[in-house]
């Protein structure tokens, strides 16, 4: 099976989950690709032109991350030495469980996140008590919380332990979306009150809180955003090796400070 199969099939699936009517024949209609052939693909049988590529990228609505991943798939084997770190970035993504439009809706309060990764930490003692203390959140917002990530699967109740049910679960979307922005937003308040409230020499040991402000080149920027989507997933891999026993946010932002000329 080649690199771009199980990515397209991964999105594929996340598209028939979100959408019960859609179908392979249906993705074929909309990227104006043979049902056969398209099914190839998806099996890892035949390898797509690049413009091909592209097009179902844009019917799945690939994120930019792993549409860079793609793309180095149709590099020259003479440069596949400059892309081996990106390959096995691409090889850590595919284990990620890609979240459906319907599960977007969670991300609505920044807590629900916080609480499944809470439920992996190794000093957890498995109750909502426990969370409502942890992450200073009010009982009925836990109760609510727990009970929709349960019924979205996501959330599982072990012998009267809460427990996450997947290890890696991934929101991404090329396209701009109200809950995906939302969540974003809240992460940024979270930071600012952080900022304010917390001034000790403590709090401060206990984070890292940096900007940089710089002239650029446009055409660098989208591998600028690969690079950045790539470390992060990178610095929460390195910090979740091993026993766990805290939660954290880390963030990115890249935005123009300029308007457009």
């Amino acid at each position: 099976m080649n690199r771009i199969a199980p990515v397209l099939k991964q999105y594929l699936k996340r598209k028939l989950e979100s959408s019960p009517g859609y179908s392979l024949r249906a993705l074929a209609r909309d990227t104006k690709i043979s049902p056969s052939y398209l099914s190839e693909v998806i099996k890892g049988k035949k390898k797509p032109g690049y413009d091909r590529m592209i097009r179902i990228a844009h019917v799945l609505d690939i994120d930019s991350s792993a549409l860079e991943d793609l793309k180095l798939s149709y590099v020259p084997k003479d440069f596949e030495f400059s892309t081996l770190s990106s390959r096995r970035k691409s090889e850590r993504s595919e284990n990620r469980s890609l979240m459906n439009s319907k599960t977007f809706r969670i991300l609505r309060n920044w807590y629900y996140l916080a609480i499944l990764d809470l439920t992996t930490c190794k000093d957890f003692s498995g109750t909502t008590k426990e969370i409502c203390v942890r992450l200073g959140l009010h009982p009925a917002s836990v109760e609510v919380a727990v009970r929709e990530m349960i019924s979205h699967g996501l959330l599982m109740d072990q012998a009267g332990r809460l427990r996450k049910t997947q290890e890696h679960i991934q929101f991404s979307s090329a396209q701009s979306r109200e809950d995906l922005r939302g969540f974003h937003i809240q992460v940024i308040r979270r930071a600012e009150a952080e900022l304010m409230n917390a001034r000790t020499p403590a709090d401060v040991e206990r984070r890292e809180i940096s900007s940089a402000t710089t002239a650029v080149n446009p055409r660098r920027i989208p591998k600028a955003k690969k690079m950045l989507t790539d470390a992060l997933k990178e610095i929460t891999a390195y910090l979740s090796d091993g026993d766990c026993t805290e939660v954290y946010h880390i963030s990115a932002q890249l935005f123009p400070a300029t308007k457009k000329s």
